[in-house]
This record gives C-alpha cells, sequence and structure tokens, in this order.
C-alpha cells in the first residue's frame, strides 16, 4: 500500500496535464517504476471500500470484450 500512495504523491506533485478529446483533464508521468513484492500478498488498495461482486462484475465484462459498459 505504501508504494501506490507513494505514486499517487509522486503523480500529484510532478504530473503534467494532459486534455483528452473529452475534455477531462488528468495528470500524468512517465518512467515511474511501480513494484510490488508478491511474496507478501496480493496488493489490494485498503484506501476505499471495495466490494467482491463489483469486481467480480468488472472482470467478467473485461473477459467478455464488450466496449460499452
Amino acid at each position: 500500500m505504501k508504494e501506490y500512495l507513494n505514486l499517487v504523491s509522486h503523480v500529484l506533485k510532478n504530473g503534467t496535464v494532459k486534455t483528452n478529446r473529452t475534455g477531462t483533464d488528468t495528470l500524468m508521468v512517465f518512467g515511474y517504476h511501480y513494484k510490488v513484492n508478491l511474496q507478501n500478498g496480493f496488493p489490494l488498495i485498503t484506501t476505499k471500500k471495495v466490494y467482491f461482486n463489483s469486481v467480480i462484475r468488472e472482470l467478467l465484462w473485461y473477459l467478455s470484450g464488450e466496449t460499452h459498459i
């Protein structure tokens, strides 16, 4: 979790604004290496509530190849 929070902090401090075709601005950085040691378990974001059913629905949607939700 610490690595993820470091990444978010880095993007907020060093990111450049990128506007896309929808007009939604995003922050982006290039070349940031995010490494996680899987021997310590699977990294799961714990800063927000994640519902298992939503994860399964999104995974099934992704695997179906659909492009519209």
